[in-house]
């Protein structure tokens, strides 16, 4: 795929239209144990741990479109963020 920095953005990328396409959640890759003084249960996020349905939300009853937020960090410094939004036809007039 190419240098480091680009590969993590495109299988970044690749991973979370994967996941739209499929609607689910895969899990985290994690080496080692989390760090024993982080409450993870505190905070409002959790770690995919599991292969799990991604369920849409919804608001008032209208549906919120699935999103995901990619942010690749390159070792010199440069930042990008992206957020992917699955596309859905029935929102198009």
């Amino acid at each position: 795929l190419g240098h480091g920095e680009s590969v993590s953005a495109m299988t970044q990328f690749i991973k979370v239209v994967l996941q739209l396409q499929h609607q689910q959640l895969c899990p985290t890759h994690l080496e080692g144990p989390l760090h024993p003084e982080v409450d993870f249960a505190a905070m409002k996020f959790q770690l995919q741990t599991k292969l799990e349905s991604w369920c849409p939300l919804t608001l008032e009853g209208g549906y919120i479109p699935r999103r995901a937020g990619i942010v690749p960090s390159g070792a010199g410094g440069v930042n990008a963020h992206l957020i992917v939004e699955e596309y859905n036809s029935d929102q198009i007039n």
